[in-house]
């Protein structure tokens, strides 16, 4: 599914979301709102939105976005092994198709599988990679050192659900920003590769029945090129959907999250994380 997932927000002014599921009967399709019908030009369902205008590349599932001010970026490269895709069909306000070869369309149950979808940052004008790991991460992706196995970062596959403090990242690309969420975040990896010296991420979905993980989706949103834009569309996306909450009506749920009011907090680094550590400099 590709739908508009916000209209506007902290950081986005419009975003595009796309779900994939285990192949069902229903085919893969896009769903905007009737002022934003999608159109067929070639191999592209084309969406408008507020921010400018998206393009799916219905054959390889490859994301590019054009801002009102003309300039064209990347969201994510095509995928060169889904096979041919089915007949596209319009479908009301939307369009659909699916992937028959890999058993891919949206929300409908199937086979289980992997997708390796999408990679992200490929754009030459990205300059900037952000990433919530512990209290958040800014790195530029050409520098030699986050390129580097010393590093421990580049290459290294991380979990949505566990790794990432949230399920979302982003980057910078020229003067504006791009963010990546995935509230599917289980069964969801993403892994920050460093190619001809440039870091760029490479993400994979695993649809199991039995791990409840059959949906799938990304949204992509055009963002201000503020280091903290990331997290202020999510925040706006968690928001939109009545999912933010305030201290208070969680302590009301689990009391023991009163305690943390007041609380000293200690962020330690390295070997200081150890417990003996903590309680020799108590």
């Amino acid at each position: 599914m590709v739908r508009r997932a916000l209209s506007k927000g902290c950081a986005a002014v419009g975003a595009l979301g796309v779900l994939a599921a285990g192949c069902g009967g229903n085919g893969w399709a896009e769903r905007v709102a009737a002022a934003s019908p999608v159109r067929l030009e070639g191999n592209d369902a084309v969406l408008r939105l507020g921010s400018g205008e998206y393009r799916v590349d219905v054959r390889r599932l490859g994301v590019t976005a054009r801002t009102r001010d003309g300039r064209s970026l990347t969201l994510a490269e095509p995928v060169p092994d889904l096979g041919e895709p089915g007949r596209v069909a319009p479908k009301g306000g939307a369009v659909a198709w699916s992937f028959p070869e890999r058993g891919l369309s949206v929300t409908a149950g199937g086979r289980d599988g992997t997708l390796k979808w999408p990679v992200t940052g490929t754009d030459g004008g990205t300059s900037r990679l952000a990433v919530p790991v512990g209290a958040g991460m800014g790195v530029p992706v050409d520098d030699p050192f986050w390129n580097s196995a010393g590093s421990r970062f580049a290459g290294e596959e991380m979990r949505l659900a566990g790794d990432l403090t949230m399920p979302f990242w982003g980057y910078q690309v020229g003067s504006r920003g791009v963010s990546h969420i995935v509230p599917t975040d289980i069964g969801t990896t993403v892994r920050f590769v460093s190619r001809k010296g440039r870091l760029h991420g490479e993400t994979a979905h695993t649809f199991g029945r039995g791990d409840g993980t059959r949906d799938y989706t990304v949204a992509f949103s055009l963002t201000d090129a503020s280091p903290v834009a990331p997290a202020k569309d999510y925040r706006a996306w968690m928001r939109s959907r009545g999912e933010l909450g305030s201290l208070k009506r969680k302590i009301d749920r689990n009391p023991e999250v009163g305690k943390l009011v007041g609380a000293f907090h200690a962020y330690l680094w390295g070997e200081a994380k150890s417990a003996d550590s903590v309680r020799h400099r108590a």
